[in-house]
C-alpha cells in the first residue's frame, strides 16, 4: 500500500509540472484535492463529490446567498419563483 501511495504522490507532482491546463477552473480544483493529499495522505478513499462538499463548505462564505442558491441549488430556486410568480398571480 506504501508503494502505491508514493507512485501517486509522483504522478501528483509529475501531473502539475507536465500539464497543459485548458481550465483554470478544473486546476484550482486539482489544486485544492493536491493540497489535501500533501497533507493528509492519500491512506484513504476519498471521492470528488467529498472533495466538492468540503471545498463548497470551507469557501461558501465568499458567495452572496443568490449566488449559492444559483449556482447549487438552481431547481429549488426556479421552483421557489415559480411559487412567487403563482402567488401573486392568484393576489390580482
Amino acid at each position: 500500500m506504501k508503494t502505491s501511495i508514493a507512485i501517486l504522490a509522483v504522478g501528483f507532482v509529475y501531473g502539475g509540472q507536465n500539464y497543459n491546463w485548458h481550465s483554470e477552473h478544473d486546476r484550482a480544483i486539482l489544486n485544492q484535492l493536491y493540497e489535501f493529499y500533501k497533507q493528509k495522505g492519500a491512506v484513504m478513499p476519498y471521492t470528488m463529490d467529498d472533495f466538492v462538499h468540503d471545498y463548497v463548505s470551507e469557501n461558501l462564505h465568499v458567495l452572496s446567498p443568490d449566488e449559492v442558491l444559483q449556482r447549487y441549488f438552481p431547481e429549488m430556486l426556479r421552483t421557489f419563483l415559480e411559487q412567487l410568480e403563482n402567488q401573486k398571480k392568484s393576489k390580482e
